[in-house]
């Protein structure tokens, strides 16, 4: 992964097959100089897995420096997180279905991605006319866990928004684990539109609005990426980015008293 993982045996093989490396370092800096005190500020399962490939991450670094592969500084990509569009088109979506009050579970705010996706949310709420009202933001961390507490805690004050964004997968089944326990149902009491498909839910007849990665055209960009590369070896990087997708399957429009449905 990012080449950090790499090992003799590899890098000697990479170098017979004359094969370029493109190795991102930054990703894991807190594993490879270790800091016991920094390492403690991350979310619970990124600390983890440093925790655990620690070592590994290490002498793969070692490895990368000391071993003769060339190192290449750009390939051709097809980006796919688009983390502040994704965030406005949750919270638009939600201001077209009539909804008012419009809160959000963001991700954990130490990560870029996730002040990206609340700036999206905060702009739409801007660009629509609403006000944001602390209560329903919720300072959650990308896990079900803190979602599902947050979530819990703000139905049992009875004062509750007309519809929530979720920043991830894991906060959006935190927060319908909370609804259902509550005996509240999601796209009726409070309508709600995650960042992230969950497939299980589609499996499970579980109508949950979504704005996902559009894999269909990533795949056709990336071939058409390839075939380009292919016909022109030697141009610059090309770095396209894939649209997000936004599903509608029901659950952004709530059916409590004082929505608009305009």
């Amino acid at each position: 992964e990012h080449c950090s993982l790499m090992d003799e045996e590899t890098a000697q093989m990479i170098i017979d097959n004359n094969i370029y490396v493109v190795p991102t370092f930054c990703p894991y800096e807190e594993a490879v100089h270790y800091d016991p005190v920094l390492i403690q500020t991350k979310q619970e399962e990124y600390r983890i897995k440093l925790e655990y490939y620690k070592d590994a991450l290490q002498a793969g670094r070692e490895v990368i420096k000391n071993c003769k592969c060339k190192l290449g500084y750009g390939t051709d990509m097809v980006a796919t997180h688009q983390n502040y569009e994704s965030g406005f088109i949750a919270a638009e979506s939600l201001i077209r279905a009539g909804n008012q009050k419009i809160g959000i579970i963001q991700g954990d705010m130490q990560l870029k991605i996730a002040r990206e996706r609340y700036r999206g949310y905060e702009d739409a709420m801007i660009a629509g006319g609403l006000k944001i009202l602390e209560p329903f933001v919720l300072k959650g961390d990308f896990t079900v866990e803190r979602a599902y507490a947050l979530t819990k805690e703000m139905l049992l004050s009875g004062d509750r928004p007309d519809a929530m964004v979720t920043c991830n997968n894991r906060s959006s089944i935190g927060f319908i684990k909370a609804m259902v326990e509550q005996g509240l149902v999601v796209g009726k009491d409070i309508a709600a539109i995650g960042i992230d498909q969950i497939p299980i839910l589609d499996d499970l007849g579980f109508d949950f609005s979504c704005v996902s990665r559009d894999t269909i055209e990533m795949g056709r960009m990336g071939v058409r990426l390839l075939m380009e590369r292919m016909q022109h070896p030697d141009r610059q990087r090309n770095i396209w980015v894939a649209p997000c997708k936004l599903e509608l399957k029901g659950s952004e429009k709530g059916e409590r008293p004082g929505r608009l449905d305009g």
